[in-house]
Formats: C-alpha cells, sequence, structure tokens
C-alpha cells in the first residue's frame, strides 16, 4: 500500500484521458444500424416500468436479420413500446422477436440535452418504438446475472417504499437518493432542486456512498460501542474488508454509475490505508488513483457529466477546504461542524462551478445554506429509509421507520422549494469556450493566491477575472444583435419560438410544454422577458415574426380546412389530426415555405 501511494497517478492519468479522447474523435461511433428497419431478437434485462402510453425496457439484442442474412449482435438498446395488456405482462427475461429500427433519442432541437451521449455513457446504443403489430413474445428466461439480480432487489426495494405509505415527491426523493431511480420525480421537482443547488442530493454520489459506508461500519462496530475492533488488528482487518465488500455490493445495487464507483474506489484506497494506519491517503493521487481505475473499467464515463461533477468536486475539497476551514476557527462544537460543512460546500462549488456553468448555464445563489440543511435531511432520510427495510418484519418499528422516512423527506421538499423561492435564488450565466478556459485559470490561480499569498499572483488572478468579464460582454453583445425564429420538433405540440436579443415570444398550443422544451435555449441566450401565446385549440390562425407572417393550419381530428380566398403568408405550418391538402395551400396561400409539422424530423430556423 505504500508503494501505491508513491505511484504518480496523475502521471498515468492524463496519457489514459488523451487516449480515450483520441480515440473517441478518430472512431466516432458508428450509427450504420440508426434507421434501418430489421428483425431483432432481443430479451429485457431490466424489470418494464409502467408510463402513461409506454412501457419502458432495456434489451439485450441477440442476432439481428437484414437483406445479408442472419447476423449477432450484442447491442444494448432502450425500448419504448406502446402499453396495452400484452405488453404490461411483459417481465425481465422475457424473449422478443421484434421488427423495427434503432432511432437516435435526439429531437434535433437547439442546446437540447444530448440524451443519445448520455445513453451511449451507460453501454446502450440507441432507442427503438415499438407498436403493438411489431413485437412478438417468443418465451421466458429468468436472467441470474450480478446486474439482473441488482435490478430485481431495486424493485423489491421500490415495493417496500410503496407498501410503507410512501408516494408522490416524497417517494421519488427517497427512491433517488437511495437507489438512483429518478421515474417518480417530476419535471418541477428537479427544476426547484436545480435552482436551489440541491441537485446533486437526487444523485446518487460520493454524499450517498459516505453516508452508507458510515453507517456500515457504525453498525459493524456494534452501533459506536466497541471501539476495540479498530484497535485490535485481526478485528480491524475484519471490519475493514466486510465494510468494503458491502459498500462495493452497493454500488453494484445502484448500478454503478462514475460518482459511485469514484466513491467506492477512494473509499477503498482510504479504508486500506487507515487499516495501515496511513490517514494521509485522501490526497490528489488518491483522486487520480480513483479516476484511473473508473476509467480503465468505464472509458466511456469520461464523457459523462456525473463523472465530470463527481471529481471535480472532490478536487475542489482537496484544493481548497483546509484553506477555507482555517480562516475562521470557533470553540463551540456545533458552530465549529457546522463551518467544516460550509467549508466543504464552499470547496465543491469552487471546484464544480466550472462544468455547472459550461453544462446548465445556471449556478444557485444559496448553494451554502441549501447544503447546510439538505446533507443532514439527506443523511437522516437514507438512514431511515434502510432501517425500513431491515425492519421490514418488525411492524412496530416499521411503522416508526416509515413515519420518519415519509416526513423527513417532506421536509426536505418544503426546505428546497422554500429556497427555490428566495429573490435571486440562482444566476443564469452562459459561458463561452474562452470564458471556461479563463474561469479554469482563474480558479486555479485563486489555490495558487491561498497557498502562496503573493502580489504577482494576485495581480495575475484579477487580470484572469477581468479577462473572463470581457468576454462575457462580448458574448452578451452577440446575444443582443441575434433574431431568429425557431420551428421546433416537438410533436404532436407545436412551437414557434421568437427570438429578439434577449427576449422572446413563444406561440404554442402547450405552454407547460413549450416552457419546458425551449428551457435550454432560453438558458445558452440568458434570455431575460418571456411572453407566451397560447394558440390551443386554435385551427387557423396568423401571427408575425422577424418580419415574416405564419399560417398556422392545425385541424382537428374529422375537420378539413378549405380556402375561400388567396392568404398572403411567408410560412405555413401544417399539423394536427384533420386534413389539409398540400396543392390547396399552394394554390390559395403565398407562402415560400411550407412545413408539415408532423413529418418534422428536426428543429428549423428561419432568418429574418
Amino acid at each position: 500500500m505504500n508503494k501505491l501511494r508513491k505511484i504518480p497517478f496523475l502521471l498515468l492519468l492524463l496519457p489514459l484521458v488523451a487516449a480515450i479522447l483520441l480515440w473517441h474523435y478518430i472512431h466516432p461511433q458508428t450509427d450504420i444500424n440508426i434507421n434501418i428497419p430489421k428483425v431483432y431478437l432481443a430479451q429485457i434485462t431490466t424489470i418494464p416500468q409502467q408510463r402513461h402510453k409506454t412501457i419502458r425496457a432495456e434489451a439485450q439484442l441477440l442476432w439481428q436479420k437484414d437483406s445479408l442474412g442472419v447476423s449477432a449482435n450484442d447491442k444494448q438498446v432502450l425500448l419504448y413500446i406502446s402499453r396495452d395488456s400484452l405488453s404490461e405482462t411483459l417481465t425481465q427475461g422475457d424473449s422478443l422477436l421484434i421488427y423495427g429500427s434503432i432511432t437516435s433519442s435526439s429531437r434535433g432541437n437547439p442546446f437540447e440535452y444530448n440524451y443519445s451521449n448520455y445513453l451511449r455513457t451507460q453501454g446502450i446504443f440507441g432507442v427503438m418504438y415499438l407498436n403493438d403489430d411489431n413485437w412478438h413474445l417468443l418465451g421466458h428466461k429468468t436472467l441470474y446475472s450480478i446486474r439482473a439480480i441488482a435490478e430485481r432487489c431495486r424493485e423489491r426495494y421500490m415495493r417496500i417504499l410503496k407498501e410503507s405509505g410512501l408516494n408522490g415527491q416524497e417517494l421519488g426523493i427517497v427512491a433517488a437518493m437511495t437507489i438512483g431511480e429518478k421515474d417518480e420525480l417530476d419535471y418541477e421537482t428537479r427544476r426547484q432542486y436545480s435552482v436551489a443547488g440541491a441537485a446533486h442530493v437526487l444523485a446518487i454520489s460520493g454524499l450517498h456512498t459516505g453516508i452508507v459506508y458510515g453507517a456500515i461500519v457504525f453498525l459493524l462496530s456494534g452501533f459506536g460501542m466497541f471501539p476495540i475492533l479498530y484497535k485490535h488488528k485481526r478485528r480491524r482487518w475484519i471490519v475493514t474488508i466486510l465494510s468494503l465488500i458491502l459498500i462495493w455490493c452497493y454500488a453494484i445495487l445502484v448500478g454503478m454509475s462514475a460518482s459511485v464507483m469514484r466513491a467506492a474506489l477512494m473509499i477503498t484506497i482510504f479504508s486500506l490505508g487507515a487499516a495501515l494506519k496511513r490517514e494521509s491517503f485522501f490526497s490528489l493521487n488518491t483522486l487520480c488513483a480513483a479516476a484511473f481505475f473508473n476509467l480503465i473499467i468505464q472509458p466511456a464515463s469520461l464523457f459523462s457529466i456525473s463523472f465530470q461533477l463527481s471529481y471535480t468536486a472532490v478536487l475542489g475539497i482537496i484544493l481548497f477546504y483546509k484553506k477555507i476551514s482555517g480562516v475562521l476557527h470557533f470553540r463551540n462544537r456545533i458552530i465549529r461542524e457546522l463551518w467544516r460543512l460550509l467549508s466543504v460546500s464552499i470547496a465543491a462549488q469552487l471546484g464544480t462551478i466550472p462544468v455547472t456553468l459550461w453544462y446548465f448555464q445556471q449556478t444557485s445563489n444559496y448553494f451554502a445554506f441549501t447544503n447546510l440543511i439538505v446533507i443532514p435531511l439527506a443523511s437522516l432520510i437514507v438512514y431511515f429509509s434502510f432501517a425500513l427495510v431491515l425492519f421490514y418484519y418488525v411492524p412496530y418499528l416499521y411503522t416508526i421507520c416509515s413515519f420518519l422516512t415519509k416526513y423527513s423527506a417532506l421536509a426536505l421538499n418544503k426546505s428546497v422549494a422554500f429556497i427555490e423561492q428566495l429573490p435571486f435564488s440562482s444566476s443564469n450565466i452562459s459561458i463561452t469556450t474562452p470564458m471556461l478556459i479563463c474561469l479554469v485559470f482563474s480558479i486555479f490561480l485563486l489555490y495558487l493566491l491561498l497557498h502562496y499569498r503573493k502580489w504577482s499572483i494576485f495581480a495575475m488572478f484579477v487580470l484572469s477575472l477581468c479577462l473572463t468579464s470581457f468576454f462575457h460582454y462580448i458574448h452578451l453583445n452577440d446575444i443582443k444583435r441575434q433574431q431568429n425564429t425557431i420551428i421546433y420538433n416537438t410533436h404532436p405540440y407545436t412551437l414557434v419560438l421568437n427570438q429578439q436579443g434577449r427576449q422572446c415570444t413563444l406561440f404554442t398550443d402547450s405552454i407547460d410544454a413549450a416552457l419546458k422544451i425551449s428551457e435550454p435555449f432560453r438558458k445558452h441566450l440568458m434570455i431575460r422577458a418571456v411572453n407566451t401565446i397560447d394558440l390551443s385549440g386554435k385551427e387557423v390562425c396568423g401571427f408575425q415574426c422577424n418580419n415574416k407572417t405564419f399560417l398556422w393550419l392545425k385541424p382537428k381530428k374529422g375537420h378539413r380546412i378549405q380556402f375561400n380566398s388567396k392568404v398572403d403568408c411567408d410560412v405555413a405550418l401544417v399539423g394536427g389530426r384533420g386534413k389539409v391538402y398540400q396543392k390547396d395551400i399552394i394554390k390559395h396561400t403565398t407562402a415560400d415555405t411550407v412545413i408539415l409539422l408532423n413529418r418534422q424530423l428536426k428543429a428549423i430556423t428561419l432568418s429574418p
């Protein structure tokens, strides 16, 4: 272990990262099979989740048949099957004969989250949408892989939570924080946690893994009553090995995400160091070692936002925590612990702010205050929920744990909602590549400044901040000069966004969906004023965007639109479930562009 500590893992990590990036850009993911219908034999590997109109499940493709013949196929895909009485009976291990095509989940809307890339980091090649007439159930085979067993354990855990009386967003919060199951969370709850600076508690990360590890050690030490377990060498090693086995079982249970693997690796290295009585293993070299082994096992995780946030947060803690916590000293133990928690929050924020602004264009202004409330409540929720499972067959204790879990989750949701509604709870800052480079350099100079305290470093730090502000000023001026009209791919809804500088108007038949879908665009361009025009229920209407006249044609089912006279317009938008004949549009309108909303494959941008 002492030799392991002396290995310069940073020098090993950098070439590995460079090799993964080089391989990614020289050999990009090939999409040869995308959008080509074929016959597949697939086996469902996860427990199907019932949604409003579909059944969602992951499946392993076993072979495929096309014009070239039959060939093996080992890709993992995500299935969305139309919900009916037959699809609702599907279970893990079912074999399906499928006729369909693997597609990309991207709609092509501006600045939308690249869900396809996310699926690739999870080992999923693409998405298949199946109707009731293009799949057939062949049989069933129970799966006994580690992943399949973990999936069944998560399903059993969810049933216990639901039986305890948890429902709604309280159920969603507990499931997300303990096993990483987010299907129960709605959009509004996710948004509130993001704005309040508490989004990190919704994803299984080092925080949750550390809480679970602390609980495991606490239990193995006889509820903290037998510290002799750590003084006796043999017993100390028994506790260490058992706790590491259990923490890796937990990591497998929650799906081995990048953040969980990082936490499990660091806990393993730190625990082994502690067992050898070498407490200095929490260092930059340890972090690089965890990242190195993580990328060796899962190279694609380098492109995961979870991976980047997880490692930059710990990097910030390693670089800044001691300097920040050393600024103030308190005799009172409670105040001292609160200050340490606050110092950890500030240090982690310094590490993650470049990644947060680059991907989400948003930062919470009350993150430190939020963490003072969220982290203790999150710890209680994890403890109570696992105690709920532990005492499942003890009715009295089970009822108490159910009560404590539910109201801890309710308190957490109420606290986050309160913080989110405070004035100036978040700042919307979109950054460019030069700004990102300057921001990272500024954080590095801040570390040097706190370490060496030299005027020359302070001058460079101020200059770097000024340069970042200058690039931000240029970026804002570029946005103010922009004028665009964007027709989104939002079937079955329709959305036309008219942007004029930092203001925009949304013409739509679903305001809620429009605000949600256009949010990435509005964040990237730091839109301040949003005006919504509700066109729901209208079959024919007209509006103007950036000197262009739009004709809206969206008849209801069974209706047909007929023209009585010539209509002056530049763009005709045709959708709905009724009838609109293209020859009538060409004959009775002056439209230069006709857009069929039902067949639109990606967003369309029209310049003025």
